[in-house]
């Protein structure tokens, strides 16, 4: 998989980061940047992922038992060959 820029000054970025800033938490704000990264994950084709989750909603994470508590890992990603990054 290729590096990609990251996403200052792409005009959609600026606008979840701007409605970020307005949450009230530090919890809020922290759930509405991974909904907004994953969003970014599923979605930009540079990336070619074949699928992406939160943590809790992994579905790897379910069958195997594994906490669905925040242990560090926000986000799972699967590129198309199948290896997790």
């Amino acid at each position: 998989m290729t590096s990609t820029p990251t996403p200052r000054g792409d005009p959609a970025f600026d606008v979840l980061e701007a409605a970020i800033s307005k949450l009230g938490s530090e919890q809020e704000r922290g759930r509405a940047f991974e909904r907004g990264v994953l969003h970014f994950l599923r979605r930009d084709p540079r990336l070619d992922l074949a699928a992406a989750w939160l943590w809790a909603d992994w579905p790897t994470r379910q069958r195997s038992g594994l906490a669905a508590t925040d242990l560090g890992a926000d986000l799972v990603a699967e590129d198309r060959e199948g290896a997790l990054i």
